[in-house]
């Protein structure tokens, strides 16, 4: 789909069309772009579930609730990001960089804590390896959001 709708953006841009609507085509196609990636770290998390479940992979209980939290948040943003396509709200961006930044540090937080159970043997080395790379995956989803507010407010 991502193919599709910038190769239509881009014969749109090819067009005859003032410097407002080529900012708006660029802010689209940013976006696009940014989706696709948000859909290509749903599929890691989802091949390293998949991972999980196949070589019974036990995660700490602290491990499982981090990733719910900032897989909440993550999906707030995208609540967020959905909804103002429509009709970006007065503090829009102030609400984004909050989530943004929120996101980012609760990836750090929760890496650090997982390094303490890593430490203590509390978590094992395939469950820590998951671990880290689902919250950087969803630390990652955070930024395209961030990518896609910004086109929506028309920043870049």
């Amino acid at each position: 789909m991502q193919k599709c709708i910038t190769s239509y953006l881009t014969k749109v841009y090819q067009g005859d069309v003032n410097a407002s609507e080529a900012k708006e085509i660029s802010g689209l196609m940013r976006m696009t772009n940014n989706i696709e990636r948000i859909g290509d770290s749903v599929e890691n998390i989802a091949l390293m579930i998949e991972d999980v479940i196949e070589d019974k992979i036990e995660f700490p209980d602290e491990a499982i609730v981090d990733i719910n939290n900032i897989s909440s948040q993550v999906s707030c943003f995208l609540d967020l990001i959905i909804t103002s396509m429509q009709t970006a709200p007065n503090r829009f961006m102030e609400e984004a960089q909050n989530m943004e930044d929120n996101i980012d540090f609760m990836r750090e937080e929760m890496r650090q804590a997982h390094i303490e159970r890593l430490r203590k043997g509390q978590c094992g080395n395939a469950a820590g390896l998951k671990v880290s790379d689902m919250l950087s995956n969803f630390e990652k989803m955070g930024d395209y959001c961030y990518n896609i507010a910004q086109a929506i407010a028309g920043i870049k």
